[in-house]
């Protein structure tokens, strides 16, 4: 198996953040309308 170099390790990390922030902000948009939502659920 062939090591990453670190920069492109960086990137990784950075890319996993940028992730997780997209998906807490997603979260965010999902609670501010709870009755939108539960009423698509039904």
């Amino acid at each position: 198996m062939t090591r990453r170099p670190p920069n492109t390790i960086l990137a990784a990390l950075f890319q996993l953040t940028e992730d997780l922030n997209d998906n807490s902000a997603a979260l965010f948009r999902l609670t501010e309308h709870p009755n939108d939502n539960s009423a698509a659920l039904f």
